[in-house]
């Protein structure tokens, strides 16, 4: 907070590397597990990303600075925090965010079938 300039950058790339992830699991049609699948993933990405590797903090402040110039077009831009997130996230983490949507359906559809036996 010492820093407010920085700080707002840090939160503008956080919400554009999160918004990548739902745009990503959302092509995924995970249907009613969107929800549990974005939030574990969500804690995943930014915790991965407190700290990430040279290169890819290298390829964020680019992709910031490019869009602060305006100098590239947003659709090149979000490719590139997509590309991003998709190395970051490991196979582990990509079983994580299946097995929460997962879980999710499955709790939903017995909590379905708990109603629909009780009526």
């Amino acid at each position: 907070m010492a820093d407010p300039a920085y700080f707002t950058r840090i939160r503008r790339l956080q919400k554009w590397v999160v918004r990548e992830l739902a745009n990503l699991l959302t092509e995924m049609n995970l249907g009613i597990g969107l929800e549990a699948a974005l939030a574990c993933g969500r804690k995943i990405v930014l915790d991965r990303l407190a700290q990430p590797p040279l290169e890819v903090q290298q390829e964020l402040w680019t992709v910031l600075d490019l869009d602060d110039l305006q100098e590239a077009d947003r659709t090149h831009l979000n490719e590139k925090v997509r590309q991003v997130v998709e190395q970051t996230l490991t196979a582990d983490d990509w079983g994580e965010i299946a097995k929460a949507a997962a879980d999710s359906v499955q709790a939903q559809v017995l909590a379905r079938h708990c109603l629909l036996k009780s009526a």
